[in-house]
């Protein structure tokens, strides 16, 4: 693998990255920098060629670090995206930049929701205004103050019979009308009569004497001659 021809700056950030998660978030500067120094071996002054890189050699020296099974994982990752490299234009690996243009896709996505979920918040909170309105406690004291419903099935009932009774009636002529209307008042109560005692100490009322009572001479004469 050609080296010189591999995007240091961006290489090498993959690298510390990748060995800080291999490592459960912990960032050690020393490992960091000793699988920088394996992979990408810096140009001398000179202007010879670097060093060339053993990815085996590299994989034992930091299996002591990393351990066997993530050291082989880390140094096949990074094989992979040198040899992408020095074929990819600028030495930046196509592996590397489908994912940060997948990365900028995600977070115009969640920018664009978030711009959505703003200009629909006035919509939301008015319609929740109006369901409170409606389903809440305005409507619980709406209903409080017209009080219970009546009952609609019980009076449709009454009213059904209310109205077979009538077309019996009907049916029955004359003779079945006077006879209902007879029940009715047989079944009625009489009235109650409140008959008020006069007082003992009030006087009884003056009555009138008819002028036909009182003794005349002309009655008294004819008791004479009888």
């Amino acid at each position: 693998v050609d080296t010189t021809r591999a995007h240091r700056d961006i290489l090498t950030q993959w690298i510390e990255d990748r060995i800080t998660a291999l490592l459960g978030g912990l960032e050690d500067e020393i490992v960091q920098s000793m699988a920088v120094n394996l992979f990408l071996p810096p140009v001398p002054e000179d202007g010879a060629p670097p060093a060339a890189v053993d990815p085996k050699l590299a994989q034992v020296d930091l299996a002591a670090f990393l351990g066997e099974k993530e050291s082989a994982i880390f140094c096949r990752e990074l094989w992979e995206l040198l040899l992408d490299a020095q074929d990819s234009p600028g030495g930046i690996p196509r592996k590397l930049l489908e994912a940060k243009k997948a990365e900028m896709a995600k977070e115009r996505a969640q920018q664009l929701q978030q711009q959505q979920q703003q200009a629909q918040a006035p919509a939301q909170a008015a319609a929740g205004a109006r369901r409170g309105f409606s389903g809440g406690r305005p409507a619980a004291a709406a209903a409080a103050a017209v009080g219970p419903v009546p009952d609609v099935s019980r009076m449709v009932a009454e009213a059904r019979s209310r109205a077979e009774a009538a077309r019996r009636l009907l049916a029955g002529g004359p003779d079945g009308i006077l006879a209902a209307a007879a029940a009715e008042s047989v079944a009625a109560p009489p009235p109650v009569v409140e008959v008020v005692a006069p007082r003992v100490d009030e006087p009884a009322a003056a009555r009138p004497v008819s002028p036909q009572a009182v003794p005349t001479d002309d009655d008294d004469a004819k008791d004479e001659d009888q």
